[in-house]
């Protein structure tokens, strides 16, 4: 069934799965979350783990961003979806 979500609805559910104690959800989100993860789409994942403060994901992103640094830090694109302030904060973490 979430095949069809997008990735914000899928982040959403997951926050609000993550408050109900639903965790089934919160794991079918994560899971869906992990397969649409890409160097295209890491920055959009962080920065909607970032405003629905959802760790799991955010980790998880993290790991993927720093295993793929150099495509990461260069994609201007990325950078400003996650705004200057988290941008900062993952390239201090990588650091």
């Amino acid at each position: 069934e979430v095949q069809r979500f997008s990735l914000p609805t899928l982040l959403d559910m997951n926050a609000v799965g993550s408050i109900l104690g639903l965790e089934e959800i919160v794991w079918t989100c994560e899971h869906k979350v992990r397969e649409l993860l890409n160097i295209e789409t890491v920055h959009s994942i962080l920065k909607g783990a970032e405003d629905r403060k959802l760790d799991g994901v955010k980790n998880f992103a993290l790991e993927y961003a720093f295993g793929h640094w150099g495509d990461f830090i260069g994609n201007q694109e990325g950078a400003k979806i996650l705004g200057l302030e988290l941008f900062q904060d993952v390239s201090a973490k990588y650091a």
